[in-house]
């Protein structure tokens, strides 16, 4: 593994996103890497804020993506603020994503999935609940991590928004280009205009193709990173 690891990860499940987001990944041999609410494909699973402003994928599409090689994981059950709810009802919310997973997503295990908190938000006791459901889990943080270990549990990310991202992520990537290096995740959403914070296609494109150029880069989701220490 090389001294600079990247996890671009993409929260919300937007459809017409996530199909970009494989496309494009796929022009530089890269698979993305998508985190999907597990409520979402429910036609009547309501939006949990105005920035899920664009249709959601469906259980048939994530299947069709996982098949291809893309990373699928959770993003909750229906994207409620863990912070705003009891530690019991967390809880029972995250037993329930894990059993939608099972059910519609083939071959789904959460013993080696990476879980994508809803609004990058944790506290301690839904922290020792997704240590024990999952491989590991993304939260707020210091977007620099160590490189991945038999020992990584938690996961920190950098979001930005609600506008544009472009000029903040390339910015981000190149401060960590200049560092000493680690396992730097930025925590994304759509493409375009679709969700908080989007990224444009065409940068997402030109940034790929630099960072595939970069011998000291590597770039994998956060579960294919994991998969290759453990």
């Amino acid at each position: 593994m090389t001294s600079h690891l990247i996890s671009l990860t993409f929260d919300d499940g937007f459809a017409k996103s996530a199909q970009m987001l494989a496309k494009i990944h796929g022009e530089f041999g890269l698979k993305a890497s998508l985190n999907v609410i597990a409520r979402g494909a429910d036609p009547a699973f309501p939006a949990p804020d105005e920035w899920h402003n664009a249709p959601r994928g469906s259980w048939e599409l994530w299947n069709e993506l996982s098949s291809q090689g893309h990373e699928i994981n959770p993003h909750g059950y229906d994207h409620s603020d863990p912070n705003k709810l009891p530690p019991e009802e967390n809880a029972r919310r995250i037993d329930e994503c894990i059993r939608i997973f099972q059910r519609s997503l083939k071959g789904f295990n959460p013993s080696q999935a990476v879980y994508a908190c809803p609004y990058n938000a944790t506290n301690p006791e839904l922290e020792s609940k997704l240590a024990s459901s999952f491989r590991t889990y993304r939260a707020g943080g210091n977007p620099v991590n160590p490189l991945p270990s038999t020992n990584t549990k938690r996961i920190n990310c950098w979001s930005d928004g609600p506008g544009n991202a472009d000029a903040s992520t390339e910015a981000l990537i190149n401060r960590f280009l200049d560092s000493p290096g680690g396992w730097l995740v930025p925590a994304m959403h759509g493409l375009d205009e679709e969700g908080w914070g989007p990224l444009s296609s065409g940068f997402l494109r030109r940034l790929l193709e630099k960072l595939s150029k970069d011998g000291r880069v590597e770039v994998m989701g956060p579960r294919m990173a994991l998969g290759r220490i453990s």
